[in-house]
């Protein structure tokens, strides 16, 4: 319903615009909401600036986003008619939990099956508790390492997502860190993906699911992207990563992304 809504309240902003005019922002752009605090606060890349006097807010700010490279996402405050443009990932399907000060944001992202999905996995570094296995799944990714995923030090280190059905999907998007120590970088390599239709009869073996892709690695730059992809369709509801190799690692995973 909210993300109904969003798009509903733009294509009512835009009708009165040439239908070759108003067409082209909304065919790249999914509405979702966002704390304004929160924009403001994880910004990387951040500009705001009003609109231009006579034109519809939701075709400046559009316009203003798709012309900047850097812009993922862009966000409109109705109240002060300002367009703001982030770096931020943020998913269709995020779920904002503080909607005191939300605001009508559209992403660049597409809807995807990893957010909102259940997330088992390895037990988190102890040391670096915030950067918990949920942090996949919410759909919000400022860039920076308390937003990721890190295990303990582990053999065969793992997290497995639960789609609650059956689930066709093709692809799976794994990114890396942003900035750092490059020997994390390196340390994320021999991921196996598979799938299954079953928990696992032991957590973190995943010998009884089918072969979805394998990365052998290593990652060699700062926010890589690994990207599983099958030509076919999979029809599965559980989703495992996992690095395979005999010696103790801890993998570092900051988004993820399934479609």
């Amino acid at each position: 319903m909210k993300e109904v809504l969003v798009i509903s309240m733009a294509l009512l902003q835009l009708q009165f615009w040439p239908p070759s005019t108003a067409e082209k922002p909304l065919a790249i752009f999914r509405g979702t909401m966002l704390s304004k605090a929160r924009l403001l606060t994880a910004s990387k890349f951040f500009r705001f600036f009003p609109h231009s006097p006579g034109a519809p807010s939701i075709f400046a700010c559009s316009k203003g986003c798709e012309e900047e490279s850097r812009c993922l996402l862009w966000c409109h405050d109705a109240l002060n008619t300002t367009c703001f443009m982030s770096n931020l990932i943020v998913m269709p399907n995020y779920e904002e939990t503080n909607m005191s000060d939300a605001i009508p944001c559209f992403t660049r992202q597409q809807k995807d099956l990893a957010t909102g999905a259940v997330i088992d996995g390895s037990p988190e570094n102890p040391n670096l508790s915030e950067r918990a296995k949920t942090n996949l799944v919410d759909g919000f990714y400022d860039k920076t390492l308390p937003h990721c995923y890190m295990t303990k030090n582990l053999v065969k280190p793992w997290f497995m997502l639960d789609f609650g059905t059956p689930t066709a999907f093709y692809l799976v998007k794994l990114r890396v860190q942003e900035t750092g120590m490059i020997e994390k970088i390196q340390a994320v390599r021999d991921l196996e993906a598979r799938t299954g239709d079953a928990l696992p009869a032991t957590p973190g073996d995943f010998s009884a699911f089918r072969m979805f892709g394998v990365f052998p690695g290593p990652c060699a730059d700062f926010g890589q992207e690994i990207i599983f992809r099958v030509k076919v369709p999979v029809i599965a509801r559980f989703l495992s990563v996992q690095h395979v190799g005999d010696v103790k690692n801890a993998i570092q995973i900051c988004h993820l992304e399934v479609y």
